[in-house]
């Protein structure tokens, strides 16, 4: 019984697989063709980028790369003169700071003498 339910299931399964509209091959074709498209495109675009560069496209990044140095080297030293002028800026300010000029009145001198010498009183004849 066990034997003849088997065949019997692998018989629908074989009429099911044969039943197979020509739309739906057709449309699982297309869809495997797309599929191997895609692959090989991969498969292309990838072999492109393992290619070494050529003699043109090494110099053109070599102009490109020291283009952008040289820009970064007036950049650094735009920067420079600009933080000098800051660090100028402060220092104005600062020593304005200290020449400005205060009244008597507002400053007490607490003043010690460190020596003092008596009078000398000389005689002269």
């Amino acid at each position: 019984m066990m034997v003849a339910d088997h065949e019997l299931a692998e018989r629908l399964q074989a009429e099911k697989q044969g039943q197979l509209s020509i739309e739906e091959r057709s449309k699982l074709f297309v869809q495997l063709m797309n599929e191997r498209k895609k692959h090989f495109a991969r498969l292309r675009a990838k072999e492109k980028r393992r290619k070494p560069p050529t003699k043109a496209q090494n110099r053109n990044q070599m102009c490109t790369c020291l283009k952008n140095m040289a820009e970064m080297k007036m950049y650094m030293k735009i920067n420079e003169k600009v933080e000098a002028e800051v660090d100028n800026d402060q220092e104005e300010a600062e020593m304005r700071m200290y020449m400005k000029i205060v009244s008597d009145a507002e400053v007490a001198i607490d003043a010690i003498p460190l020596a003092t010498k008596p009078p000398i009183i000389v005689y002269w004849k």
